[in-house]
């Protein structure tokens, strides 16, 4: 414990000090720039690019161009072909071959609003439909067992399995005269092309034709089951109408309608320009692919099986004896082997 005399003593050489600290001033402090910290040297969290050209001395330079991946090439090759022989084809056919049916003479099954519904007409559509199911998820079951890979590898992939037609044959199923019209259009056509060729017997000045007997011209097209109008600026390739395709023709109202004679079918098809055959005639063939598909990976298409060198008469008559010495025809009775020359004299 400090006495008295210490305390005074301790005071006065407080005192002392800092009188002599303030008549001395105090040394300038040395500035030390802080240091870097170590995010501005490496974050491994982000991203950085570093131009190469600029450190050898060139300046910034240009990020290099994108190159083209061997599916995008292939892909717009492709598309340049296909593109070409379609255009040195012509978009209207200058032969339609119009074939005009009677409608419980042709095979197409009629399940359209206009038509009557009977009960085999109902089992018709149910087997379409369990068909059409089934196609689906099966088409499903193909997506998911593909590997990954690019927009432009699977554009490739679907381009190369579509063959390329230049026309498609289409059956207009026409209730209000009971006829099924058959007639050859363009790829590129529109669905709206083929609605006006079809329409143009119909429209006349005084309103009814004489001849047809019904007041109007048909409004559109679809398909069925189930019921899809069809897209009047669509054409045909896309509309799904290639290579070949039933669609039906509908009018916006109920036409009054005459009794459908054999005549009236005879004047629809000397009005489009072709004939009226029976049931049992044979219509015009499905037009030939200007473009075949490819064949799945693993299997040979046709042209490369025909390309194939054939067998030389050595090499078939080596296969053939093989083929006998190692199989026999059934009931014949195979020779025992002779083992003499084992025996020694």
């Amino acid at each position: 414990m400090l006495t008295r005399p210490d305390a005074l003593m301790l005071d006065r050489a407080l005192d002392a000090l800092g009188a002599s600290a303030e008549a001395s001033p105090a040394p300038a402090k040395e500035v030390v720039p802080p240091a870097p910290s170590s995010s501005a040297l490496f974050d491994p969290f982000r991203s950085s690019r570093v131009d190469v050209g600029s450190l050898v001395g060139g300046g910034a330079s240009a990020p290099p161009p994108r190159q083209e991946s061997d599916a995008e090439r292939d892909l717009r090759r492709l598309k340049a072909r296909r593109d070409a022989l379609l255009s040195r084809e012509p978009r209207v056919p200058t032969d339609r071959h119009v074939t005009v049916q009677h409608l419980n003479s042709s095979s197409t099954a009629v399940t359209s609003a206009d038509a009557p519904v009977d009960a085999s007409t109902s089992r018709l559509d149910a087997a379409v439909l369990r068909h059409a199911a089934a196609g689906r998820a099966a088409a499903a079951k193909r997506r998911e067992d593909v590997p990954f890979e690019t927009q432009a590898a699977r554009d490739l992939r679907k381009l190369r399995a579509e063959p390329l037609y230049a026309t498609t044959r289409l059956k207009i199923v026409v209730p209000a005269l009971e006829a099924v019209v058959g007639a050859t259009f363009g790829a590129g056509e529109t669905v709206g092309d083929a609605l006006a060729w079809l329409a143009a017997p119909f429209i006349s000045v005084a309103g009814a034709d004489s001849e047809l007997g019904v007041e109007g011209a048909p409004a559109r097209l679809y398909r069925t089951p189930p019921r899809q109008d069809l897209d009047t600026a669509s054409d045909l390739a896309s509309a799904g109408l290639v290579p070949a395709a039933v669609v039906y023709a509908t009018w916006s109202a109920a036409p009054g309608v005459a009794a459908a004679t054999g005549g009236v079918r005879a004047a629809l098809a000397r009005k489009l320009g072709g004939a009226v055959i029976g049931a049992d005639a044979a219509d015009t063939p499905y037009p030939e692919p200007l473009l075949k598909a490819a064949a799945p990976e693993g299997r040979t298409s046709d042209a490369q099986q025909q390309s194939a060198p054939p067998k030389t008469a050595n090499a078939a008559a080596a296969a053939s004896d093989k083929s006998s010495s190692t199989t026999a025809k059934p009931g014949t009775k195979r020779s025992k082997p002779n083992f003499a020359w084992l025996k020694t004299g």
